[in-house]
């Protein structure tokens, strides 16, 4: 099967976080999506102020296992390759917990915004919590709490161009059904860290032979 090409999205970018558990060989990667609204539009920029507005309370619910190693950041226009970033202060892409965890349990965060629809709504799946944060399915250390507040000064400095030029999360509708002509990003307006856990199943199902 060929693969369907990204689509293009004007002055978004799609950046991958990885993560890596060193102790154990684990990995797990998040999808962001993050539109230029002014200033510079390229990896250099993005790199910047992603490390300038990032705090690492963000990370909250998450092991201490987890570190998140490098960005791949890719623009949107149908030309770019993909470039390869490390972040400036490592100490501040890590999990806050330390103890076991189960590879397959995450931390969601749903993404909101102003349009209504499916195509309109994200979300983000943490890698794992620390064991000793959960129980009965639930995150039970009002970490879900902590990481909301970080996430929403998270957006505000991106929009506020805390690393020097502007930008603001988006959920991003590649449309593939229609080969990506209704491709389209909408601004995140608020989000929530859910207390119920959910599953990641590809991150459990690494550990089978």
């Amino acid at each position: 099967m060929v693969p369907i090409p990204l689509p293009v999205i004007p002055f978004t970018w799609r950046v991958t976080l990885n993560w890596q558990d060193d102790t154990t060989g684990q990995i797990a990667a998040n999808v962001l999506h993050i539109r230029n609204t002014g200033g510079d539009n390229d990896d250099d920029a993005l790199t910047s102020v992603l490390d300038a507005a990032v705090d690492s309370q963000q990370w909250d619910p998450m092991a201490d296992a987890w570190e998140m190693k490098f960005f791949e950041m890719l623009a949107l226009d149908g030309v770019s390759t993909t470039a390869v970033h490390v972040p400036a202060n490592p100490l501040v892409w890590q999990g806050h917990t330390g103890g076991q965890y189960d590879p397959a349990v995450s931390c969601v965060i749903s993404l909101r915004t102003g349009v209504r629809g499916r195509a309109n709504r994200g979300r983000i799946y943490l890698p794992s919590p620390a064991e000793s944060q959960r129980g009965y399915g639930r995150l039970t250390d009002g970490s879900e709490t902590t990481a909301a507040a970080a996430w929403a000064n998270f957006l505000n400095d991106l929009n506020t161009g805390v690393g020097g030029s502007t930008w603001e999360l988006v959920v991003a509708s590649y449309d593939r059904k229609h080969n990506g002509l209704g491709a389209h990003a909408t601004p995140v307006s608020g989000l929530t860290v859910e207390p119920v856990l959910a599953t990641q199943r590809r991150r459990q199902s690494r550990l089978r032979i």
